[in-house]
């Protein structure tokens, strides 16, 4: 008898540990990465160059700032923070006074949610720990079963300090989201965040490379036929 109570004992104080370790503060989880605090805002530089083979690479340049402006419920009950973006030219010039677009970002179910031109997207998973994978698209028309879009993020290089724009961030993290390059095209899409400043960079490079099927119009192997490159960092964040 006393061996059975025993026993009882020891499989209790395991299930209380477990249940602590489940509990883990947001900080442990990892949350910091995506800060959601209503006055929260970020902004960045933007670099984009277009591709085409019939003309110079050309290239853009702009600033865009995101703000976490109010919060409100969606069809599910859940609470969600309102994203405003604005765009400008050069610091020279005043911000908007009405965003040019609305995003959201929740975080359910241990999932970093961004909803981004009515799709969702899952950028970070939680707890964070590296090589950790998951379905970007489980979320969107792609669903979770649908393999011919489905897009396997995983986080790597965790911890890792990383400067943009000559600030040196201690601790960060990279997203892979897409790194996919072959003799037809090139598609890489990276994300990395930083506690407290959510994003702090953002790559994406997809190129469609020319094929031999278009002759003399190719002046070279590997030649792009079209295609963007978009680079996005940090330069200032805080609360307004």
């Amino acid at each position: 008898m006393r061996k059975i109570i025993f026993l009882l004992s020891s499989l209790l104080i395991a299930w209380s540990c477990d249940t602590r370790e489940v509990n883990l503060s947001p900080e442990k989880l990892g949350q910091i990465y995506f800060p959601l605090q209503t006055g929260h805002y970020a902004i960045y530089e933007v670099e984009q160059t277009t591709y085409s083979l019939t003309a110079p690479p050309a290239t853009v340049r702009y600033q865009l700032k995101e703000v976490i402006a109010d919060t409100s419920t969606d069809l599910s009950g859940d609470k969600v923070y309102r994203l405003h973006r604005f765009f400008r030219r050069n610091p020279q010039t005043p911000w908007p006074a009405a965003p040019d677009s609305v995003w959201t970002a929740n975080i359910k179910d241990n999932r970093a949610i961004r909803t981004e031109n009515n799709v969702a997207l899952i950028k970070l998973s939680f707890p964070v720990k590296e090589k950790l994978t998951w379905n970007g698209n489980a979320l969107n028309n792609c669903g979770e079963n649908a393999s011919v879009c489905r897009d396997e993020f995983q986080i790597q290089e965790l911890g890792k300090s990383f400067q943009v724009l000559g600030r040196t961030f201690d601790r960060t993290l990279t997203v892979i989201q897409h790194n996919d390059s072959n003799l037809v095209s090139n598609d890489r899409r990276i994300e990395i965040f930083a506690p407290e400043a959510g994003l702090i960079q953002k790559e994406r490079y997809w190129v469609q490379y020319c094929g031999a099927s278009q002759g003399s119009v190719c002046r070279s192997v590997g030649q792009i036929d079209f295609g963007v490159r978009y680079l996005q960092r940090l330069s200032e964040y805080g609360m307004e």
